[in-house]
């Protein structure tokens, strides 16, 4: 890239480079600088002259950042950042004058464990602040993070996009939950009373759950599933008052144990820890206040 004179320069267009990096859509990014398409094409082709890339390549309904255009995009985001802090005084973010609705994506179990204990602590250090919750599967999850309808979502997430950053807030193992009293098991269940038994199963261990079926594949042995059900309640409610058993992450069976009167036993197999990530997008890197919630999911997570 050849040396260019800065006072010919628009810094808006790092504005504008931001967007359609952070949104993947002309549309969405002008939408978001109050600007019309036109506008954000023409900025578009103006980036485009400056660095002598095309930046971002159309794939479908998205626009694909290039090697360049990802290189550029922490640098771009860190300058932009640097000038708001600027132009607001520079001062330290104080999340008492937040007054914003802040959205965070994730299961049921997350919601039930976790929503209540995050807001009560927010109401004492933010108490503008509206959290808005979410019921998100994993993959669902990750998409809106990465289109901007989610700030922060949290489950068991595997490898996600660069564009994405992603931090580990547990690592739980699962366990055999039944119902106080259930006619059969009275302590870890052998591998033949398991398989005898009707089994509700959780979508989303569907990891752990072929992983159990393999191990019984190669004992000559094969499980009965009478239930499949969204939602960590959902199994947790149906073996609290049947004889079916679920196998299912050891936080949720804890937090539901006492109320619904269950039982948690060991697997008979030996079985891969279940983890829980928290994911935001890099659109947010220089927001305060989602670097200030990040550190509290994980404070009261933890």
């Amino acid at each position: 890239m050849n040396e260019i004179n800065l006072r010919t320069v628009d810094l808006n267009l790092l504005t504008v480079f931001k967007a359609i990096y952070d949104f993947g859509q002309v549309t969405k990014a002008a939408e978001t600088l109050g600007l019309t398409q036109p506008a954000v094409s023409h900025a578009l082709k103006r980036l485009r002259e400056l660095f002598d890339d095309k930046l971002f390549t159309r794939v479908k309904a998205r626009m694909v950042p290039t090697p360049l255009a990802h290189e550029l995009s922490g640098p771009v985001g860190e300058i932009l950042g640097r000038i708001q802090g600027l132009i607001g005084g520079g001062g330290a973010f104080d999340p008492a004058a937040a007054g914003r609705t802040v959205r965070i994506g994730m299961l049921d179990y997350g919601i039930g464990y976790f929503a209540t204990r995050l807001v009560e602590l927010l109401l004492d250090e933010a108490p503008g602040l509206t959290t808005d919750f979410r019921h998100t599967e994993a993959e669902a999850a990750l998409a809106m993070v990465e289109d901007g309808e989610l700030d922060i979502a949290i489950g068991p997430f595997g490898a996600v996009p660069g564009t994405c950053r992603k931090s580990l807030l547990v690592r739980d193992h699962c366990v055999v939950a039944v119902r106080a009293g259930h006619p059969v098991i009275k302590r870890k269940p052998t591998p033949e009373q398991f398989c005898r038994l009707g089994h509700v199963r959780f979508a989303n261990l569907a990891g752990i759950d072929q992983q159990i079926d393999e191990q019984l594949a190669r004992e000559g042995m094969v499980r009965r599933t009478v239930m499949v059900v969204p939602h960590f309640s959902s199994a947790l409610f149906a073996v609290s008052t049947t004889d079916l058993i679920t196998t299912i992450t050891r936080g949720p069976a804890e937090l539901y144990k006492e109320f619904l009167g269950l039982k948690l036993y060991a697997s008979p197999f030996e079985l891969p820890s279940n983890e829980t990530s928290a994911i935001r997008h890099q659109r947010t890197a220089d927001d305060p206040l989602i670097d200030w919630l990040w550190d509290k999911i994980h404070t009261v997570w933890n």
